[in-house]
């Protein structure tokens, strides 16, 4: 049985969706505080606590949500993790597998191999785009890094080019 609390405005919650509005309102706060900056070092440097660090795309969301509705510029560096982990999911990967959300626990059904050749591609790509070289030789230091051939990491690179094109 849920138990309800009734909140200041007389509107009813139970037990479960304070939580969540607690929850949301501890994200929201994040998201807009002037130590946001602090936030994101203390992820970058693994000294963010593990729930800061589960909660990382949600608080980049509604970091990002805030800012659209306030019609503030949004960093580009967000722009840029949204771009990333929505072009995987537009690869095959799964939208709770790219953004971390509690509510939706990820699933991983996908071999070592499909794993792997979806970042094969992004990290092919991406050398691609900054303009660092010949497609060739980005192509041959890419499958070192992922100890596989240049064949099997040219391979997948055209396959999944030719499927998004």
């Amino acid at each position: 049985m849920r138990c309800c609390v009734e909140s200041e405005d007389n509107e009813t919650f139970s037990e479960e969706d304070k939580d969540d509005k607690a929850f949301f309102e501890k994200i929201s706060f994040q998201a807009d505080s002037p130590l946001f900056e602090t936030f994101i070092e203390q992820i970058q440097n693994g000294e963010a606590s593990e729930e800061d660090s589960n909660n990382f795309d949600i608080i980049i969301m509604m970091r990002f949500c805030s800012k659209v509705y306030k019609k503030e510029s949004i960093e580009p560096w967000i722009m840029n993790y949204f771009a990333d982990n929505f072009y995987k999911i537009l690869l095959g990967s799964y939208l709770n597998e790219e953004f971390n959300v509690p509510w939706d626990p990820k699933k991983d059904d996908r071999s070592r191999t499909e794993k792997r050749n979806i970042k094969l591609f992004c990290d092919i790509e991406n050398e691609r785009r900054n303009g660092t070289g010949k497609i060739v030789d980005i192509i041959n230091e890419t499958a070192l890094k992922y100890n596989c051939s240049f064949e099997v990491a040219r391979d997948t690179y055209y396959k999944f080019r030719k499927n998004l094109s």
